[in-house]
Parts: C-alpha cells; structure tokens; sequence
C-alpha cells in the first residue's frame, strides 16, 4: 500500500511541474507575440510619421521568437501536447496583450 502511494504522488508530482512548466512556457510564447505586436504598431506609426522603422529591432525580436519557437517544438513534439501548448498561448495572449 505504501509503495501505492509513493508511487501515486510520484506521478501527481510529475504531472503538475510538467503543467507549470507548459504554462510558463506559454506566458513566454504569449509575452513574445504581445511584443511583436508592440513592436510591429511602433514601427507602422514611426513609418506614417516620419519613414523610419527600425529594422534592428524587428531583427532582433524575430530571432528571440524563433529560437523560442525551435525549443518549444522540441519540446512538445507530440499533438497533444502542442495543441495543449498552442491553446494555452492563446489564452495567455488574450490576458497579457490587453495590458
């Protein structure tokens, strides 16, 4: 019985830092495209105003969200797991993009 429960909790353990860690990686994911977004209305307003954009910094930022986007398909190789992950970065993004 005891092995029963050590085992149990093992398991409930794994679960829930395997789901913490899915829902900080998709607060990251979702802060990423908030930026994106941001970055993407100040460059459009500094082109209507006065022709810049900044061009470093969309370099930059893109290759943040695709080194980002690399580790996260390693990571969430199946389709469950994507779709969990995907779904989560949609509801992140709804709650951290109003901001």
């Amino acid at each position: 019985m005891m092995k029963y429960k050590t085992t149990l909790y093992t398991i409930l353990a794994v679960m829930l830092v395997s789901c913490s860690s899915m829902e900080s990686d998709a607060e990251r994911m979702a802060e990423l495209q908030c930026e994106s977004m941001r970055i993407t209305m100040d460059n459009t307003l500094g082109a209507i105003e006065n022709g810049n954009i900044d061009t470093k910094s969309i370099e930059e930022h893109g290759e943040k969200v695709q080194k980002f986007a690399e580790k996260m398909m390693e990571k969430y190789q199946s389709s469950e797991e994507m779709q969990k992950f995907q779904a989560l970065v949609v509801k992140k993004s709804m709650e951290i993009c109003r901001e």
